[in-house]
């Protein structure tokens, strides 16, 4: 039976400690805070909604409403392709693990991909998974455990 891909590490070999990778978004956050005053400005059309003007008569920026704000999880969230509560749930530390796809997608959206040649994210083999699953693992992927 092939290996299922989602986002529970019990069917990931490789993941990431949460504790880790949190330390890594923490200081992204505190990096974002310090650029965009907390809240960053996004443009949001209103398809002319203001003052009940129909849309081209006031011009396209009138269209938009610019006072719309997301913060930093939302951002990295929309950027990852990842929901909100699955950020949320790394910077409040809720699993021991994440999957290495997920902090992928995450590492790769804010451009940090140095975090895992550095050794600040490390990734390590999944502790949830027993010897004869890795061998069948390996096996699959080419590597034989024969070979020395």
């Amino acid at each position: 039976m092939p290996e299922r891909k989602g986002y529970s590490t019990a069917f990931d070999p490789l993941v990431v400690r949460t504790a880790d990778l949190k330390a890594a978004l923490d200081r992204y956050v505190k990096d974002f805070k310090s650029r965009h005053d907390g809240k960053t400005h996004i443009l949001k059309k209103t398809y002319g909604s203001h003052g009940g003007h129909r849309i081209g008569e006031r011009g396209w920026a009138d269209d938009y409403d610019t006072d719309t704000q997301q913060g930093a999880t939302t951002w990295i969230a929309e950027q990852a392709g990842l929901s909100q509560r699955r950020i949320w749930g790394i910077m409040n530390n809720q699993t021991k693990h994440t999957s290495l796809d997920i902090a992928d997608k995450i590492i790769q959206a804010l451009e940090m991909t140095y975090v895992y040649h550095n050794g600040e994210v490390p990734v390590v083999p999944n502790p949830q998974w027993n010897q004869e699953r890795w061998v069948r693992w390996m096996n699959r992927r080419g590597c034989s455990a024969d070979e020395e």
